[in-house]
């Protein structure tokens, strides 16, 4: 025992690592509580401020030229500052072959003696700070996000992938509204924000109502002519949707919003998950030719994890002008159809002129005369002086609409759409999940065989650039005629991604636009006695991993364990021997959630 009352090393700690957040469980883990040896590594915290002695051969992490022989000098150790004294016989410490300068071996004939400063360690440089659009990150940096869609921790690794929760990518991120890619000096820029990211799974138990498909029985109307509306509701959310009400509207553009012409409602019976309720209504084509879009807009219903997909594509139909009569127009009224600017040119002129010129164009009447647009209406002078219309308003005498013949009908066009949904959306590790997708031939005429394609996704939108999981065959469809289609995908490790699918385009189809599904978030947690643990896997509480013989775990609260180790926010072995096996295990918990995710278990 030294003047300065040291305790020896071996009997002071049992042995001690550099764990995050880490508290000694005891006992578990197998045989005993290990001792450290002649040159293993020695990671010490000073208790209380009392001196510590390093044994000959011990190693430390540990600042500067420490030690001269029978002297003292100040330093660091483990981030604490104090000073340390070198015995009366001779001490000295010499860079170890250990990578890292930092990395000392204490040799000579007696130990070195460190005594604290003070009890509080140094603390580490901030490694995480909040995440901003255009901020840059690189090797070993993170940002986090709180608000705005959730809270996440966007890290990049020392590979230089870039991570938000269990999903990496060496080029580019974007999950939701968050997105971030990788430069071309191998940093990574944030694009946009807020974001969703952290694994953590969607709300458990609350419906989310779509439009399965909208259609009309037919495009290509006279004025005031029957036809039907047809829309399917489906709940693809993870709870049931109670009854609510279906509204149909009447629009000018193809994008259908509750602010346009409120047409009819149907009321939707409550729906479960995956169902699908179909609901139509007939309705009038309006008294004046010309362009309109029709479509739908389903109520939202309480707890909806998504109300922005509740309204329907409009779906365009063409009114042409009826039999004789219809409707006049006087000097200063427009004319449904007829272009207010640029140059026009009708299908027919009977009786009639037309100049164009400096982007505007104008048509003289007799009386009698008529021009037929190449929708099928009819507009004609009823005037003893004629009549005229400039940028599609009437200038002089009276118009009268109607009289047109209808266009010759094009030919039949198939047009198919998908509809997709899971099995289950929130499965465990070894589940496994179907993927159940319906194509539909919702136009007029019969449909070749195509290729339907299954694909995963970062984001809400599928599309044809995702990730391609898998195929099935689509025969030939009817007129109206449905395919359904089955994959059963094995789950193999925790994940948080969106599912859908696509069906390749047919020849002659009217419509390649909406050959996609709707997406479907898939997330995957780490079930009760998952495999081994491996760099990127997010553990969800109740999920485990196992690793050189023992079992990582994350219990309901959010606590790390593994071997006799537990911790609140990270574990960190990394160079570590146990038992006298090397350990490089990292993991640390994830931000805004009880989920962790291992950093480094080789």
């Amino acid at each position: 025992m030294s003047r300065h009352q040291s305790v020896k090393l071996a009997s002071l700690i049992a042995v001690i690592f550099a764990i995050t957040g880490l508290t000694s469980c005891g006992g578990g883990g197998g045989g005993g509580t290990p001792t450290n040896g002649p040159g293993d590594q020695v990671v010490i915290t000073p208790p209380g401020g009392a001196p510590i002695e390093v044994s000959v051969g011990d190693r430390i992490t540990a600042s500067g030229d420490i030690v001269r022989r029978g002297a003292s000098t100040p330093g660091t150790l483990n981030g604490a500052r104090g000073t340390f004294m070198c015995e009366s016989r001779g001490c000295s410490l010499r860079t170890s072959s250990v990578s890292g300068s930092e990395v000392r071996t204490v040799t000579g004939v007696d130990g070195i003696t460190f005594t604290p400063a003070s009890t509080t360690p140094t603390p580490p440089p901030p490694t995480s700070s909040a995440c901003s659009v255009g901020g840059t990150l690189s090797a070993g940096q993170s940002c986090s996000h709180t608000g705005g869609g959730g809270s996440f921790t966007f890290t990049v690794r020392a590979d230089g992938f870039g991570c938000v929760g269990g999903i990496c990518s060496g080029r580019s991120i974007s999950l939701n509204n968050f997105s971030a890619r990788r430069n071309s000096d191998g940093e990574w820029e944030i694009v946009a924000l807020p974001g969703v990211g952290s694994g953590t799974p969607p709300p458990s138990g609350v419906p989310d109502l779509v439009w399965n498909d909208v259609r009309v029985s037919d495009p290509s109307l006279s004025t005031s002519q029957s036809f039907t509306l047809s829309v399917s509701v489906q709940n693809i959310g993870t709870g049931e949707a109670p009854a609510t009400t279906l509204r149909y509207y009447r629009s000018t553009n193809p994008a259908i919003s509750t602010s346009d012409t409120q047409v009819g409602t149907d009321a939707v019976d409550a729906l479960s998950i995956s169902d699908t309720r179909s609901e139509s209504i007939s309705l009038t084509a309006p008294s004046i030719a010309g362009t309109y879009y029709y479509g739908a807009c389903v109520d939202s219903v309480a707890g909806e994890s998504d109300t922005r997909n509740n309204c329907t594509p409009g779906v365009r139909v063409t009114v042409s002008g009826g039999g004789s009569g219809g409707n006049t127009f006087g000097t200063g009224s427009a004319l449904p159809g007829v272009p207010t600017s640029g140059i026009f040119i009708p299908a027919i002129t009977s009786g009639a002129s037309v100049s164009a010129g400096g982007g505007s164009t104008t048509i003289t009447f007799n009386n009698g005369g008529y021009v037929q647009l190449q929708s099928g209406a009819r507009y004609s002078c009823r005037a003893t002086g004629g009549c005229q219309v400039r940028n599609g308003v009437v200038t002089r005498g009276t118009i009268e609409s109607g009289g047109g013949t209808t266009p010759p009908q094009t030919a039949t066009a198939p047009d198919l759409v998908v509809t997709f949904a899971v099995s289950d959306r929130t499965p465990s590790v070894g589940d496994t999940v179907e993927l159940r997708a319906t194509v539909r031939n919702r136009g007029d005429g019969r449909s070749a065989a195509t290729t339907l394609r299954y694909y995963r996704s970062s984001s809400p939108t599928i599309s044809t650039s995702d990730f391609e999981w898998g195929t099935d065959a689509v025969s030939s469809l009817a007129a109206s005629d449905t395919s359904r289609e089955l994959g059963l995908l094995g789950v193999q490790t925790t994940s948080d991604y969106y599912w859908g699918a696509c069906v390749d385009t047919v020849s002659g189809e009217s419509d390649t636009a909406n050959n996609c599904s709707s997406a479907v978030r898939v997330t995957v947690s780490g079930g009760g006695g998952g495999g081994a643990c491996t760099a990127g896997l997010v553990v969800n509480p109740g999920g485990s991993c196992t690793y050189k013989g023992q079992t990582f775990s994350v219990s309901a609260s959010g606590r790390g364990s593994i071997a006799f180790f537990s911790a609140g926010t990270g574990i960190n072995a990394i160079g570590t021997r146990i038992n006298g096996v090397l350990w490089n295990f990292r993991a640390t918990k994830n931000s805004g959630s009880n989920s962790w995710t291992i950093h480094r278990a080789d």
